[in-house]
């Protein structure tokens, strides 16, 4: 990681801006329970039920809805649907420590008084979704150069990226750094274009993976 290039950090939202709780878990599961009903044709209250047994085995939730049915070509997406669209706000609470981060990267300077960093939001989410979760947060929007919703581009094809790339084109995306909770679309994709990225909320660091990661976000 080349930290002195750096010019441009990218968040995601989602268990990056605010950690996993039990809450939250609850909230995706119940989610996940009214999709799996839809597929089995059965009451939510059987498919959580069938939910929990089967992934009290298996520990995977993907895997679990691919064992009781759902389509497996869909299974992975769906999950990550569930952590966008489920409804978390009542789980979430002011976080000051994330807003002074998001607050003293902005105010960086460098030697000839510009700005070092230039700080954005680049989610998976919708943008009515993201703002009811950052209000939950305590957030602002106003603490974002630049955002990208899912209303605007996917990040799972990489659309998002491309997108936040060329909102600085002065910028070369080696001075990108984006920082999420999911190896495959959160870094794999980004390095994948030339950025830097990495993990926050990791529970073991595996130095083999070759990108920076983090327990938390300070």
């Amino acid at each position: 990681m080349n930290v002195s290039s750096i010019r441009v950090i990218g968040f995601d939202l989602d268990q990056t801006l605010y950690p996993r709780s039990s809450g939250v878990d609850l909230a995706i599961q119940t989610y996940l329970y009214h999709r799996l009903a839809d597929v089995r044709g059965c009451s939510v209250e059987e498919a959580g039920c069938l939910f929990r047994e089967t992934y009290a085995r298996l520990q995977s939730g993907s895997q679990t809805m691919v064992t009781l049915g759902f389509p497996s070509e869909e299974a992975g997406t769906v999950v990550q649907e569930a952590l966008e669209r489920a409804d978390l706000t009542r789980y979430l609470v002011p976080d000051t420590r994330t807003a002074a981060l998001l607050h003293d990267l902005r105010t960086v300077v460098l030697p000839d008084g510009s700005r070092q960093y230039y700080v954005d939001l680049i989610t998976g989410s919708d943008r009515s979704n993201a703002s009811k979760k950052l209000s939950a947060l305590g957030l602002s929007l106003d603490l974002f150069d630049f955002c990208v919703f899912a209303d605007d581009a996917s990040k799972s094809d990489g659309a998002a990226y491309r997108l936040w790339l060329e909102r600085y084109p002065l910028f070369s995306p080696s001075q990108f750094f984006y920082i999420g909770d999911r190896q495959k679309t959160d870094v794999a994709l980004p390095l994948s274009l030339g950025m830097q990225a990495g993990l926050v909320y990791v529970t073991t660091i595996d130095p083999s993976l070759g990108f920076p990661q983090f327990f938390d976000l300070y």
